[in-house]
């Protein structure tokens, strides 16, 4: 088989699963960044018709990330025993019912709770499509068909406050209106045109089923050690690396170097089109080299970065010029770090897949944001609290990776539970 883009969307499993399954997962995916980004735009607005300052506005982010990260413990357990596809198209429903609905709502507490149930729903969207892929590909594919998934989801964060600020010009409304129509698109697209991958019969799903699952994840053994939670757990670290550029992003840019509101999202874009090139590269990459050597080199060349980083800003040779390309580059590097993690962690899972793929995903949230928290507690008005927090994520994160015993693909695939 060739490295086209072409042979590599080519599903293993032949006619059975569509030409468009990686792109539909990709649009699930994106179903996320889109619900929190692109009304970004509108919310002085919004906090202008609700009578409210923008603070309580603001709020509705945190209430969105915490629906999130609520649909995507519940869902991934259940996806296990039930299927992927019940609780894609469950959480499609949800997604759109609760964006129509806040078509009408008149006070931000009305838009607090439907986002939330907004967010849970793309919440199970999220959770589903990486089990979706190991349940399709063999395992040696996950990482560049992750690869290619990501890099089209990658486009999101672009795309959605532009796609925002466009809607704006009719009225606040219009943007839910579209994640509504959005949500039908895909729960149509699901329901005719993908079958469900979850192979083998569905199992009840209880409490103590849901627990006893988790619990195989994180007890999950070989030779005695702990080796697939090791690599949640370096992962979620290195996601503090990323949500704490997002959180610091604003202030570096545009109070720190004086960049203008208006050029401040080129300056943020250079980040998220460095991860989808890395992505890019990373689906070559992980088809012709060792997994574990690329996944522990890119969490190295990350802690390099993120060191002159913090030496940069420490010496007061903080420009941008000197300043964004560390960034970017750092940043870059979690489209080198998740598509091999992920296949080496997603190796020792199959059955529970929808668990595993629900504790990387929580731990990569409290994680990511616990770091970002950090960055504020420790703000001082300069760059270095950016610096030595995303320093201390990829510090931590390459302990785990390096200490991670090197155990063979198909070594862990005898072994999965």
């Amino acid at each position: 088989m060739t490295n086209s883009v072409e042979n590599i969307l080519e599903p293993v499993q032949g006619q059975s699963t569509p030409a468009h399954f990686l792109l539909f997962l990709a649009l699930m995916i994106a179903a996320t960044p889109f619900a929190l980004d692109a009304y970004l735009p509108a919310l002085p607005v919004m906090a202008k018709d609700f009578a409210v300052d923008i603070v309580a506005m603001n709020n509705t982010i945190s209430t969105f990330l915490m629906g999130n990260a609520l649909g995507v413990v519940i869902a991934g357990p259940i996806s296990d025993c039930k299927g992927r596809k019940p609780v894609g198209i469950a959480g499609l429903a949800l997604f759109l019912v609760s964006s129509f609905v806040m078509v009408f709502a008149t006070d931000v507490i009305q838009i607090q709770v439907l986002r939330f149930m907004q967010a849970i729903g793309s919440g199970m969207c999220t959770v589903i499509c990486m089990p979706s892929i190991r349940d399709v590909y063999d395992v040696r594919e996950t990482g560049s068909k992750l690869a290619i998934v990501m890099m089209i989801m990658g486009l999101a964060p672009l795309l959605a406050p532009v796609l925002g600020a466009v809607l704006l010009q009719i009225n606040w409304q219009a943007i839910f209106i579209t994640l509504g129509c959005y949500g039908v698109l895909l729960i149509v697209w699901y329901a005719l045109g993908i079958r469900e991958t979850r192979p083998g019969p569905t199992r009840k799903i209880s409490t103590g089923k849901v627990i006893e699952q988790y619990l195989a994840v994180f007890n999950h053994r070989i030779d005695g050690r702990r080796v697939a939670i090791r690599y949640a757990l370096s992962m979620s670290l290195m996601s503090g690396v990323l949500l704490t550029f997002l959180t610091n992003a604003s202030f570096a840019y545009i109070q720190y170097f004086g960049v203008s509101e208006a050029v401040f999202p080129v300056f943020f874009g250079f980040s998220p089109i460095a991860m989808i090139a890395a992505n890019y590269l990373s689906m070559h990459l992980i088809r012709r080299f060792d997994p574990q050597r690329i996944y522990r080199l890119a969490n190295l060349a990350q802690l390099l970065l993120m060191t002159l980083l913090t030496l940069v800003v420490a010496t007061g040779a903080d420009s941008l010029l000197t300043v964004v390309p560390l960034i970017v580059c750092g940043v870059a590097m979690v489209g080198l770090i998740n598509p091999a993690g992920s296949m080496l962690y997603m190796s020792h899972f199959r059955e529970l897949s929808g668990s595993a793929t629900s504790i990387i995903t929580t731990g990569m949230y409290v994680l990511g944001a616990g770091f970002g928290w950090i960055s504020g507690v420790l703000h001082d008005g300069t760059l270095l609290a950016m610096a030595v927090t995303m320093l201390s994520a990829t510090l931590l994160a390459n302990l785990v990776a390096w200490l991670t015993p090197d155990i063979s693909l198909e070594h862990a695939q005898m072994h999965r539970p």
